[in-house]
């Protein structure tokens, strides 16, 4: 049956009007009763100008009135909007803004928006519009639109259409059985999706709904009168759902736990399902089919489930598990290719379940939505979370791409909330982060630099003050994302998740330069998840890592293979060098660490403890460093990327100058570490970054390495030998291909190569510094694609002429300044 939601509903009213339908605490109503209301609230909304593809929110406490309200707004033919009566106003009125209702269902006689209210039921004695003849809803209109957490700092909708809830409730039948002679206890806010099969699938299939009052989460003692024990007593019911946070809550009071014996079958979702709490389920409801169930809001409500074992309890994780009826799932690679099993990758999820995208944001849809083929029938959504598939089929989840968490089983996004803290005038900077307390339950925790006037704002507060920021933040990452591969690395453009293949490129580089000093005892400072751990470890007889992030720590020990004895893991920071002994170490690395040092003293200070463990003979890597002489051009490209059309110029180079003023990162010149190195009786070398990929690693940051006094001859093969030759007389790629492939082994230093990485970012800057009054942004975005540098060869396709020659390369900051650079080529291998 694929017809509205009333028409369902009065279908199975027609067998048994008499038959109980909803009730709460103090109320019942029949089948026939709740018929009858509903449909005297549809014809009100219709008389008022409601129909199909019409959104009517619906603000109702929760109880048999709410029930009546959403089949009301159905009987219509339009869609509700979910308003919870307890959410902040804020929140609520954003909703309404967006949704754009034409009417507001409400019980209450001032709700304080600027839609046209009906009350719920009838407010006097008149017209029962019993002349006004009902619409029939097609199975594409909608059902609902329901708003969920929006990185832009604003929620968004999701459009579910009838036919993708017939088909969610076809699929739980096959799953649980037609659910005729059950009743569903329902605990859910109405704006949580998850709602939708509590009040909605029982009631469509002739069993019955239980509405508890609402914040259920404060009435689990069994002792207190009206609570989630009594509710149970008194009604009996067979079919309940929550999030593993309620459920955890629940659990610690043993008589409420007990009290769900009765039930038939416990759906746990909207949040991972911790495996130490599946174990307590399963113990103490032995007879109950203790469910794990998953699925975004975008591929309606549920579209996975896994039946949870005795033995699966004593393991280390609970599997998604597998399609309910009405789904498909595939595990892709970032281009969309399925992967073998085993193999991590995005889960997409196809079928009838999949919404028909976000209300009246066709970008944002065409971003998450895939249509195969260019079929829209045959459409994809992309969830954004990490899975792997077992051996037997079951779905395991790794972790998310962004940074979207869930607590109590709602979803947030932490760009949302930040992005409403920097509006304020007094915030410079602000990190929200979601951190689990000792007892187990979540909570949102927003670290937030204010603006001071008249600070040094490269340092905020002390230095200990400073690690210890962003430790927190770092922690948060890790523990937010504990399996990702490369967690918190989000690009500054899209706010998205660098792409995993640039990410990979960029470790693959890394660990190439790190092996290049040929480690074999790695102090390993800042060791994050273990990238670079898992890279290098197994080539060296010694490993040790830390870093001040204890979730860190924790992602980084999944990374050991069985016998790498030789690899140890602490917490700790790089005031720790100072405890090391010298020459316990050849090879310290500090890789995309310093820009979150306090100041360029406490970075001396850590190199000189670095350059002391490591000795003559040994090497200390710094990697991703930020050029202060860079700083403006990033952040010029990031301001345009953001900046709408019609944005005046002055007010972008307003943008680029807040930006760079209130920049917290550590940036360091070149000049630092040559300084630094001649004081230690070192040698240096400061390299670009190697990749195909522009973002903003490879363009704007940069790779140092030190060699003890008694390497100096390994730059020397490079530097001091050999012709150099400057790129206006190599005549080009193919010249330069030609010299390298030469007979000889004679090194190679070709001199002012220009940045093409850069080229853009600098003209930008001259755009925003020249512009003429009236400029806009397209303006500047014109000028930019008019700029001529076809001629200008990639930075990779350079180094790769040095690859494929046989040669050893190194690309390295030209003398005139960063628009250009020098290519060493090695003594041919």
């Amino acid at each position: 049956m694929s017809g509205s939601l009333f028409a369902q509903l009065r279908a199975v009213a027609l067998d048994d009007p008499s038959r109980p339908a909803v009730s709460d605490r103090a109320t019942t109503l029949s089948y026939g009763e709740l018929v009858s209301r509903a449909e005297g609230l549809g014809r009100r909304l219709v008389d008022r100008g409601a129909g199909p593809g019409d959104r009517v929110g619906v603000m109702v406490e929760r109880g048999v009135d709410l029930v009546v309200a959403l089949f009301g707004v159905s009987a219509a033919g339009a869609a509700y909007v979910p308003l919870d009566p307890g959410y902040p106003k804020d929140r609520l009125r954003a909703i309404v803004e967006d949704a754009d209702p034409v009417l507001l269902v409400t019980d209450a006689s001032g709700p304080g928006f600027s839609v046209p209210a009906v009350h719920v039921t009838p407010r006097a004695a008149g017209s029962s519009q019993a002349e006004v003849v009902l619409p029939t809803a097609s199975p594409q209109d909608p059902a609902y639109v329901i708003y969920t957490s929006g990185s832009t700092g604003r929620p968004k909708g999701v459009v579910v259409t009838n036919a993708n809830v017939a088909a969610l409730f076809d699929a739980l039948d096959e799953t649980f059985g037609t659910p005729f002679d059950d009743t569903f206890l329902a605990v859910t806010s109405v704006s949580f999706d998850i709602a939708v099969m509590e009040l909605f699938w029982p009631l469509t299939r002739g069993g019955a709904s239980v509405v508890s009052p609402d914040r259920m989460v404060d009435r689990l003692d069994p002792h207190s009168d009206g609570g989630l024990r009594d509710l149970i007593r008194r009604f009996r019911p067979t079919l309940f759902q929550a999030t593993p946070s309620l459920l955890s809550a629940i659990a610690s009071y043993e008589e409420t736990l007990r009290s769900l014996c009765g039930l038939r079958v416990l759906s746990v979702g909207g949040e991972v399902f911790p495996v130490g709490l599946a174990r307590r389920l399963v113990a103490a409801l032995p007879d109950v089919r203790v469910c794990n169930m998953y699925g975004p809001t975008e591929a309606t409500v549920w579209c996975a489930v896994h039946e949870v074992t005795a033995e699966e309890a004593r393991g280390t994780a609970i599997p998604v598990g597998a399609a309910l009826g009405h789904a498909r799932l595939r595990v892709v690679d970032d281009r969309g290719l399925e992967v073998v099993p085993g193999e991590v990758g995005e889960l997409w999820v196809g079928g009838p379940c999949v919404t028909a995208g976000y209300f009246r944001l066709p970008d944002r849809t065409e971003e998450r939505f895939v249509d195969e083929a260019g079929d829209a029938s045959r459409r994809w959504y992309r969830t954004g979370d990490r899975v792997r598939s077992r051996s037997d089929g079951a779905l395991e989840f790794v972790g998310r791409f962004d940074r979207q968490v869930k607590i109590s089983g709602v979803r947030i996004e932490l760009d949302e909330i930040e992005a409403v803290l920097s509006t304020s005038p007094d915030v410079r900077a602000a990190a929200v982060v979601a951190q689990r307390g000792t007892d187990g339950s979540h909570k949102l925790v927003a670290y937030v630099q204010p603006v001071l006037a008249g600070r040094d704002h490269t340092v905020s507060g002390t230095e200990s003050d400073h690690r210890r920021n962003w430790g927190r933040v770092w922690d948060a990452a890790y523990t937010q994302e504990p399996n990702a591969e490369f967690a918190g690395w989000r690009s500054s453009y899209t706010g998205d998740p660098i792409p995993v293949g640039e990410m990979r490129a960029w470790l693959h580089h890394t660990v190439r330069r790190i092996e290049s000093t040929r480690p074999r005892r790695v102090l390993d400072v800042g060791v994050g998840a273990g990238s670079i751990l898992r890279s290098l470890a197994h080539r060296t007889e010694r490993y040790v890592g830390i870093d001040v992030a204890p979730a860190a720590i924790q992602a980084a020990a999944r990374q050991l293979d069985d016998g790498w004895n030789h690899v140890s893991l602490r917490v700790g920071d790089a005031d720790g060098l100072a405890d090391v002994r010298a020459g316990e170490f050849d090879t310290v690395v500090l890789n995309s660490v310093v820009q979150y040092f306090p100041g360029l003293s406490y970075l001396r200070r850590v190199l000189t403890e670095a350059a002391r463990i490591t000795g003559p003979e040994g090497a200390v890597f710094i990697g991703d460093v930020r050029d202060p002489a860079l700083r403006e051009a990033f952040h010029a490209t990031v301001v345009l990327h953001h900046a709408a059309a019609d944005t005046p110029v002055a007010e972008l180079a307003e943008l680029v100058r807040h930006r760079v003023k209130t920049d917290r990162e550590l940036c360091v010149p070149g000049d630092f570490f040559a300084a630094f190195a001649a004081d230690a009786g070192m040698d240096v070398v400061l390299e670009l970054k190697r990749g195909s990929a522009r973002n903003e690693l490879t363009s704007f940051r940069y790779d140092v390495t030190l060699l003890g006094a008694g390497r100096a001859a390994e730059l020397d093969a490079f530097a001091a030998h050999g012709e150099a030759v400057p790129w206006d007389g190599v005549g080009g790629l193919a010249d330069l291909k030609e010299q390298l492939e030469r007979p000889g082994p004679e090194p190679l230093t070709v001199t002012g190569i220009p940045n093409s990485r850069l080229m853009t970012p600098f003209a930008l800057c001259g755009l925003l510094a020249d512009a003429a009054p009236g400029d806009t942004a397209a303006d500047v975005e014109r000028r930019l694609a008019s700029d001529d540098s076809a001629d200008t060869p990639e930075i990779e396709s350079v180094a790769e002429l040095g690859d494929r020659a046989g040669r050893p390369v190194r690309l390295v900051p030209n003398a005139h300044g960063a628009r250009r650079y020098d290519a060493w080529f090695g003594e041919r291998r």
